[in-house]
């Protein structure tokens, strides 16, 4: 037999061979994603045993899955109910992937012009989930970019993607993160979303958007940071405090520095003047809830008088602050107010609180013992 006859039948049969091994790889994977998701009862715990050690070997062959997963999450052709199933498992393993090619695939999956169908069929969510798991630089400014599109866009991402993102700790995805937390159309979500991320670079992120020129940006980042104890944090809050010009911003701030200090002068000073003067309710009431974070007998002291004063809101939210104050519960005040206050919401809550109060004596009393 010619040499070249040779060379060419060799060919073709590692052709063949190739041809055999992608197509009994595919078989796999198909098998795998069948057996990701069986009809069982709440009963079956075996059956869910198997369903999960399936889906963990269908994520184990990672890049040699990948094609085939791409494939089946973007067949919109798949028969309707078990075909919905199959997009759902491959997409959830697509996110559980990293690569570059499960993004492409998500992201090809989320710009499709099916999108009113598959949020219905639950895919959207789970496609943005998957994409946010993924966690790189290029698939969260993705959805960053089609979170802040306006228009009916926004409604598909809107619910599924800022818990999603919020688990993002690539410290590039982090600072592309940040430059949306002063977009005006998803800066809240931003910003709290960096809050649960909490790395350094979220941190900077938020303390940067004390110096953004609308109030409601400065307003949520000194709220966020309230809840951080780092030194810089404090430090920017109190620069921040003697810039501002906004009376319900000076409370945020304060209270958040309060947060961090409780026996910080100069913030308690300024919530007891909010507290004390003829301001807006909101205000004054903001001023009441940040005085309870600080705590101790003087505090307390100075919040009860508001418990009588001559605005039903402010006594309304004195009851709330005074029944945060740190301490034992002064349950005989807020009896004689849930029996003797002239407005019906006011004793409503009083009454409200002391039964959250005996509440948490009892489950204290019961935690001692």
């Amino acid at each position: 037999m010619q040499p070249t006859r040779l060379l060419t039948l060799f060919a073709t049969f590692c052709c063949l061979v190739h041809y055999a091994a992608a197509a009994l790889e595919t078989d796999v994977v198909q098998r795998l994603v069948l057996e990701s998701f069986r009809p069982m009862d709440s009963a079956d715990t075996n059956g869910y045993l198997q369903s999960e050690i399936a889906y963990n070997k269908l994520v184990s062959l990672g890049g040699k899955a990948m094609p085939y997963l791409a494939a089946i999450a973007q067949n919109t052709n798949l028969e309707w109910r078990t075909g919905v199933v199959s997009r759902a498992i491959a997409i959830e393993a697509l996110g559980d992937i990293p690569s570059e090619q499960a993004v492409s695939a998500l992201t090809n999956i989320l710009c499709s012009n099916e999108r009113t169908q598959m949020n219905k069929q639950g895919l959207m969510e789970a496609a943005i989930t998957a994409l946010a798991k993924q966690g790189s630089p290029a698939a969260v400014r993705f959805l960053l970019e089609e979170a802040s599109r306006p228009g009916a866009g926004r409604l598909y991402y809107y619910n599924a993607f800022f818990p999603a993102i919020a688990s993002v700790t690539n410290p590039a995805a982090v600072a592309i993160l940040g430059k949306y937390a002063t977009n005006e159309i998803i800066w809240v979500d931003s910003q709290k979303a960096l809050a649960h991320i909490g790395t350094e670079g979220a941190v900077d992120a938020l303390i940067g958007c004390l110096s953004d020129p609308r109030p409601g940006v400065r307003r949520e980042s000194a709220k966020l940071l309230g809840t951080f104890r780092q030194r810089n944090v404090l430090k920017a809050l109190q620069t921040a405090l003697a810039k501002e010009g906004d009376d319900m911003n000076q409370v945020t701030m304060a209270t958040s520095i309060i947060r961090h200090d409780p026996t910080n002068g100069p913030a308690l000073y300024l919530l007891r003047e909010y507290a004390s003067s003829e301001w807006d309710n909101l205000v004054r009431s903001g001023a009441l809830m940040g005085l309870s974070e600080a705590g101790g007998p003087d505090n307390k002291k100075f919040l009860q008088r508001f418990l009588y004063d001559s605005d039903s809101e402010i006594r309304l939210s004195a009851v709330d602050a005074f029944a945060n104050v740190a301490g034992e519960p002064d349950l005989k005040v807020f009896d004689e107010i849930a029996k003797r206050d002239e407005n019906d919401d006011v004793r409503e809550q009083a009454q409200k609180t002391v039964a959250k109060l005996r509440q948490r004596l009892l489950e204290k009393r019961e935690s001692d013992k």
